[in-house]
Formats: C-alpha cells, structure tokens, sequence
C-alpha cells in the first residue's frame, strides 16, 4: 500500500480532512496548526498558544475552526491561506466543536452547549442547552434529521433535537466509563457510534436508542486527553468504522465483523471524502511512547 508520512515537533491532538478530501487539517499540543495538501503545507495556522483540541473543516471545506484547551475562544480561518477570519468568544473552556453548515459552529464546554451564527457582524449564540454534569466530552451533528449527540464523563449519551431543544429527545446508556467520543453515520442518520475509554465502542440506532453492537478493541501505548476525538471514524459511505487501538481495526458497521487491520498502533483514525485514504496518528519510534508525532495516511 502507498503511504504518506508528515512528521510534528509535538504531539498531534486533532486533524480533519475536507470535504473534496485533498486537504488534511493537523492540530498539535504546543498551538502549531496547519494545512496540508498531501505531504506539502498549505497554510498556517499561527495564534494559539496552548493544545489545539479541535480542528474542523467546514462544508465547503473553504474555512476551518480551530479551538484551544485552555482558550474560551473559537477562531475561524482561511483553508487555502491560513489568514484569520473570525474569534468567537464562548465565555467558557471549549472541549468540543461542530459545524452544522457553512456557517454556523456548535461548541460544548464546561457548562453549555452553544450554537454560533458567524454571518453576523458580532458572534452571537442563538442557543443554549445548560449541562449539569462535568462537562461535555464530545459533540457530533446530524443535519438531515436535525440530532445532536453530546457525551461526558458521566456514561451516558444524551440525544437533542436542535429544532426542539426544550428537552432531550433519549439517553443512551450502557457505557461503564466516560464516553470520550460521539459519531453519526454519514449515510444512515439513525446509527451513532460512541467510544468510552476502556477501549469499547457501541453502535446504535440513535431514534431507537437500541445498541446494536459492541467492539472491543486493544489499548494502544499512547495518551488520551478527555476533549480529544477521531478515536474512531466513519468511511464516507457509512459502511465501515475505524477504531484506534494497538492496530487499528476497522469494523463493518451492518454485521460488526471485522473489515480489516493496519499493522500499527493507531491514535486517532480519520477518513478522506472519497473513503480510500485512513490517516492515522502514530509515533515515531522515539523515548515519548505515549504521544502520537506522526501521521500516515493508509491507502484502504
């Protein structure tokens, strides 16, 4: 198989392909972040100081978000030159952001789940839905039927109607750990995958709230940090689901058998649009075992 290898000064946290699949979006531990296309950079992406803990292209693939773990602000900037567009101040730590269109970012922090219109002169969140637990752990949308998952530490999923948001729609448990990592299928808008960090991930139908599968994959050697994602990952047709591990395993989402393995330890997992390429976060060999500096991209 033909592999393409970008090495980092520091650990890689977050990365996000878009959505014609050519570029790749890295974010690091230190605040370096960067657009990639193939082995070549971009863009960069230069004014964070601490870890990035998301980064995400948004439909067009023209702009992507970025946020720190440690900064209450969400910036925007240009893909295709890095140049800074907007900062949305979100008035709390942000652990995890989505975009629902090209437009508009949802972030979960330590005390709400906002959503952002940024066509606005000023940034304003049009809603929010109070979190009582410690925190959110993991947001992931579903425009076509308007759902939006969240997770925290608490083991349970809690299922939103964003059009309806007074109450929420199901909550989902099973899960004997924090559920770090929520992600709907992109083909089946009813199947929710979730990952905790004993290494097991579920598969439901989110409209049903029944668990339709359960895999267990083996802990990989590398850190895990509680607003981290890309754990596990959807194909592009929703027909297959990678998972990170001490290999990285990729599951076929209708029977739950086993697809395919690659043959390293994989820290985060994250497909391109056109679902022949799997970069995967790993390391490169040296004393820091635990951190993932390296990112190949797998032809599947």
């Amino acid at each position: 198989d033909d592999i393409e290898e970008m090495s980092y000064r520091e650990a890689v946290t977050c990365l996000d392909w878009s959505i014609g699949g050519d570029l790749l979006a890295t974010g690091c531990k230190g605040g370096e972040a960067a657009v990639w296309k193939g082995s070549s950079k971009v863009a960069t992406l230069e004014g964070h100081t601490y870890g990035i803990s998301m980064i995400k292209f948004n439909g067009s693939g023209e702009l992507v978000a970025t946020a720190d773990s440690y900064d209450p602000t969400c910036r925007i900037w240009k893909a295709a030159t890095g140049k800074l567009m907007r900062k949305v101040k979100c008035g709390s730590q942000i652990f995890s952001l989505v975009w629902t269109d090209n437009e508009n970012i949802i972030t979960g922090g330590s005390a709400r789940i906002q959503l952002w219109r940024l066509n606005q002169r000023q940034a304003k969140a049009s809603l929010k839905l109070e979190w009582k637990s410690s925190g959110v752990r993991s947001l992931v949308f579903q425009p076509h039927n308007k759902l939006l998952a969240s997770s925290s530490s608490q083991w349970e999923v809690i299922l939103w109607k964003i059009d309806s948001p007074s109450a929420p729609l199901h909550t989902l448990t099973g899960h004997k750990s924090s559920v770090l990592e929520v992600k709907f299928s992109p083909s089946e808008a009813h199947i929710l995958a979730t990952w905790d960090d004993s290494w097991k991930v579920r598969l439901w139908d989110a409209l049903a709230g029944n668990c339709l599968h359960l895999f267990q994959c083996d802990k990989d050697g590398m850190s895990t940090f509680y607003w981290e994602e890309n754990n596990i990952n959807f194909s592009p047709d929703g027909k297959l689901l990678a998972c990170r591990g001490s290999e990285v395993k990729v599951f076929r989402v209708a029977t739950g058998q086993l697809a395919a393995v690659c043959k390293v330890e994989g820290k985060k997992v994250v497909w391109n649009t056109g679902g022949n390429k799997l970069a995967v976060v790993t390391n490169n060999g040296d004393d820091q075992k635990d951190v993932g500096r390296n990112v190949l991209v797998f032809w599947i």
